[in-house]
């Protein structure tokens, strides 16, 4: 069972991956394209994980459930390409030139 401090540290921590995320488009410096293709996804995951672990907090293993879906959505969301939402085309599914 979590604790009210736990959870708060939880909550934190996934507004913070949150923060990261919207910030990655502004980030200008030493490797600049590592950290534009990497960083979403570490973010995500990070925010992700955090959530659940807050939400499961009744399971019996709740870092086992927050990394296991952590992985699920994570790895979904890569094959999908996005969900379909970061794929580039237009609205008829042909790729833009």
């Amino acid at each position: 069972m979590l604790t009210r401090a736990m959870t708060t540290r939880n909550v934190i921590f996934a507004l913070l991956g949150v923060t990261a995320l919207l910030l990655k488009r502004s980030y200008a410096g030493a490797l600049e394209q590592i950290v534009h293709a990497y960083a979403g996804n570490l973010s995500v995951s990070f925010t992700l994980y955090f959530a659940v672990l807050s939400a499961g907090r009744t399971y019996r293993h709740p870092r086992l459930l927050a990394s296991a879906v952590t992985l699920a959505v994570v790895t979904a969301f890569e094959v999908t390409n996005g969900f379909g939402v970061m794929a580039k085309g237009n609205r008829n599914g042909r790729p833009v030139t």
